[in-house]
């Protein structure tokens, strides 16, 4: 149990003790009779009904105070959620998603052509992704695509038809270059209601470093993360044999290895940081892994759960039920001419 606003609780309940301090330590008054006749025969005791009033009226205060202050009951729980894990898809397509990469056992041939073209690392997330919605189809899915800048592409739905038709649309052409991994993770965030918070999963699929232009890094943004429960699972796209079309003067397509590799140390922290895993995808051929990660279900850092119940209204019926017996127990102790 506790109060929203103590700051009210102490305010108001310091002139209440105060006053009620006052009552205890005064000395009773004298009366004063013209004889001894008239004086009551047995003398009434401290405790007795007549008395009651002012401590009524002390408690249904000090119940006021509560009620301002915001009274709240937290019941925690351990029972198992039945809701189904929120995940929010985060996909990188910016340019360099349109890298192919060969397997470490198969070097890339020495003729490139159309032929010869592994999926591109575009179509391995999205092949993902696919895999992902086929396994988890009641779960409610939303999807945020980023380059420079991060798009909610579909919101949080439990039917996923409209999410798969906007996956099937998104390339790289679409969007200003850059990977903004960060704006990314914090549009994942904001994308989450507030109730879905503690049974709710990111899954960042990405073949870069962060180059984006926030104010926070992504390390910050993982953090937040895990401070609202949510963890991240950050899936490396692209190995070492990556190649990416280039646009020659002659306007002919070459194929050259991509400048910049990429950054597993920087997605591994950010995974770990939010209290998820990192995965490897080398190559289009996902592993025994990744393909396990993708077919169960997603682990959630939220497995206890609470309950939170206002006493509010209780405290003010609590306290206008005293003020009335106050009121009723003195107004049958006053003497009736």
């Amino acid at each position: 149990m506790h109060v929203l606003h103590p700051f009210w609780l102490f305010t108001l309940l310091l002139p209440l003790a105060a006053l009620a301090a006052l009552r205890l330590l005064r000395p009773p008054a004298q009366a004063v009779t013209p004889s001894t006749d008239l004086l009551p025969t047995v003398a009434a005791s401290r405790w007795h009904w007549t008395k009651w009033p002012v401590g009524l009226v002390i408690a249904a205060l000090t119940l006021l105070a509560l009620a301002s202050a915001g009274l709240v009951l937290t019941i925690p729980s351990t029972r198992p959620e039945t809701r189904r894990t929120a995940i929010i898809l985060c996909l990188d397509v910016s340019h360099s998603m349109v890298a192919c990469d060969w397997p470490e056992q198969h070097p890339r041939p020495d003729a490139v052509d159309a032929a010869n073209l592994p999926p591109n690392r575009l179509e391995t997330a999205k092949n993902m992704v696919r895999q992902l919605l086929e396994q988890h189809r009641n779960n409610p899915i939303a999807l945020v695509a980023f380059a420079r800048i991060p798009y909610l592409v579909c919101p949080l739905m439990q039917q996923h038809a409209i999410l798969q038709q906007r996956l099937l649309d998104l390339n790289t052409d679409s969007f200003e270059d850059g990977t903004a991994i960060a704006d990314a993770i914090l549009c994942a965030l904001h994308a989450l209601p507030d109730e879905r918070r503690q049974q709710a999963a990111i899954i960042l699929l990405s073949d870069g470093a962060d180059h984006g232009n926030s104010l926070t890094t992504p390390e910050q943004a993982a953090r937040m993360a895990q401070k609202l429960g949510v963890p991240i699972y950050a899936i490396g796209i692209g190995g070492q044999h990556g190649l990416h079309p280039v646009v020659t003067p002659n306007d002919e397509i070459r194929w050259a290895p991509i400048a910049e590799q990429l950054d597993e140390q920087q997605l591994r922290q950010i995974a770990e940081l939010s209290g998820g895993r990192y995965f490897a995808a080398k190559d289009a051929a996902l592993s025994d892994e990744i393909t396990a990660f993708l077919n169960q279900p997603l682990p959630v850092t939220g497995t206890r759960h609470r309950q939170h119940i206002s006493l509010t209204p209780w405290a003010i019926f609590g306290a206008a039920v005293l003020l009335a017996l106050a009121m009723t127990i003195e107004w049958l102790a006053t003497p009736r001419l």
